[in-house]
């Protein structure tokens, strides 16, 4: 939950922007809905991605590998938004195709793609640890999951 209203507005208009963004990439007709579910300011620090036991393994948004119910089931599209740049690997591979991270970029596919985030390998500026920042984002086409 987010208190400071202005992030909450900005947060809501990329939301909003990023929704009409899959619309038009996948072809959705106007009549159906792209709702906007889930999001998140996400932190990946350079000792989080570097260990091997503590990465983004290969995984969907909204199906479990063995069949298991998902929480996220609802889940149809995501997205990713990266806000910021100065660190060595970090990327986002998405059914096998590798997607290099840089700030503004706004990547979306299917949630029961098959995804992971590749492992940190370094910072830009030697002297500075640099982490990976990116905005998360899932939505639905089912409207009692559509969160403002």
């Amino acid at each position: 939950q987010i208190d400071d209203s202005l992030t909450h507005y900005i947060m809501s208009d990329i939301r909003i922007r990023t929704s009409n963004f899959i619309k038009s990439k996948f072809k959705i007709n106007s009549n159906e809905f792209v709702l906007p579910s889930d999001a998140q300011l996400v932190k990946h620090s350079q000792e989080e991605l570097s260990d091997l036991n503590n990465n983004m393994n290969i995984h969907s948004d909204n199906i479990h590998p063995t069949g298991d119910f998902h929480p996220s089931h609802y889940r149809r599209y995501s997205s990713i938004l990266y806000l910021n740049e100065g660190y060595y690997g970090g990327e986002t591979v998405i059914g096998g195709k590798t997607i290099q991270p840089k700030k503004g970029k706004l990547v979306s596919y299917k949630s029961d793609v098959l995804h992971k985030v590749n492992n940190l390998t370094g910072s830009k500026l030697e002297k500075y640890k640099s982490d990976r920042y990116t905005m998360a984002m899932w939505f639905t086409n089912i409207p009692q999951y559509y969160k403002k």
